[in-house]
Parts: structure tokens; C-alpha cells; sequence
């Protein structure tokens, strides 16, 4: 008695082709989920134009700070004498360069 031969499905794609496809399948996803940047945090504090201070709110970050202030961070921290960029809600910082424009709109 004979034993049956074992069938092989032919390969429907080269190996190459699928190692090739599986990487731009990756560098899709991997480019698609870096272009998230997640939702926008903006500085929720009070600026007083005529003291120039900003006084932090909760949930206030350097960064949304600076950026609402329209000066740089390291300017900000300078200022304030500030050595982390970690700040405490209720927190006074100065602003040196007088009444940032984007303050007193918001």
C-alpha cells in the first residue's frame, strides 16, 4: 500500500512581495497614528494686562501658557525664575514683554 502524496498549494504572492507589502502596510498605520496630535490643551488662566501677571489655572501648562502669551518658554521661565517647567495652579507668573496681543482677546 501506497501512501497518499501530500498536496502543496502553489505560493500566490512571492515572499518578497508580502515582506514588501507588510512594510508599507506598516509605515501607513505608523504615519497615519504620528499626524494625531491628540486634542489641542489651551491655557485657562486670568492675565491681568495692567500687573502683566498670569495667574495659573488648573490643568495650565508651560507650553499652552507660552503659547497664549505668544513668548517663548524659555523667556517665561527666565522671568519667573522658574527651574522645571512644573508650575502650581494659583501660581503669579510675570510676563516681561508688557501686553502680549493674544492675552486680551481671550
Amino acid at each position: 500500500m501506497t501512501t497518499p502524496r501530500r498536496w502543496n498549494p502553489p505560493l500566490l504572492l512571492p515572499r518578497r512581495l508580502c515582506g514588501a507589502l507588510a512594510v508599507m502596510i506598516c509605515l501607513y498605520v505608523g504615519g497615519t497614528q504620528a499626524a494625531d496630535t491628540g486634542p489641542r490643551h489651551h491655557a485657562r488662566g486670568e492675565y491681568d494686562a495692567a500687573t502683566a501677571t498670569y495667574v495659573v489655572a488648573a490643568g495650565d501648562d508651560l507650553d499652552a501658557i507660552a503659547e497664549r502669551l505668544e513668548i517663548p518658554v524659555a523667556e517665561l521661565m527666565h522671568e519667573n525664575h522658574l527651574k522645571t517647567t512644573v508650575i502650581d495652579v494659583g501660581q503669579k507668573l510675570t510676563v516681561a514683554s508688557g501686553t502680549p496681543p493674544a492675552a486680551t482677546g481671550i
